[in-house]
């Protein structure tokens, strides 16, 4: 058991290290007016997938070691729970008298997701200082691609490995 909470201690640090990039798939392309719009844009983040399994190795853990669990309710993280159910139940019910409901949706299962990171905070025991240095690591990585594209005056592209052809060309 020990192994599967490393495990998703380390994965939720990767999973904060890879935030900023925020690489997504489009699998609806919302447009207001004639013109793409990002609200009403649906994506899938390559984050989102690893929150996915963190969420299902953390339920996995919480069923096995359901036993382990105390008896004791901690009353301020019980009403804080009430108030997130309360938000969530306002939420849901503004689903009715949204004039798109699809994006009421999507926006809901993002204010799931964001719910569930939050739960994983208060559920389990991360250090804040690896949170911090992952932060700091992945600002790092971004700042030093930013100065290379700066002082090369070249955007790599997106489009896969294709940078790395181009670069073995020179």
């Amino acid at each position: 058991m020990i192994k599967l909470s490393k495990t998703i201690e380390y994965l939720f640090y990767l999973f904060i290290f890879l935030l900023p990039w925020q690489t997504r798939w489009f699998w609806h392309i919302g447009e207001l007016g004639g013109q793409m719009s990002q609200y009403l844009s649906f994506s899938l983040y390559a984050t989102e997938i690893l929150l996915f399994v963190i969420i299902f190795l953390a339920l996995l853990y919480r069923l096995k070691n359901k036993e382990d669990e105390s008896s004791v309710l901690n009353l301020k993280v019980l009403d804080f729970y009430i108030v997130i159910f309360l938000f969530f139940i306002i939420t849901i019910f503004s689903l009715f008298f949204a004039q798109d409901s699809q994006v009421a949706f999507y926006y809901l299962i993002k204010f799931l997701e964001g719910f569930t990171v939050l739960i994983l905070v208060i559920n389990f025991k991360f250090s804040y200082q690896k949170i911090g240095w992952a932060i700091v690591f992945a600002a790092l990585l971004q700042s030093c691609l930013g100065i290379y594209q700066v002082l090369l005056q070249k955007v790599l592209p997106v489009n896969g490995w294709a940078w790395l052809a181009s670069y073995q060309k020179m």
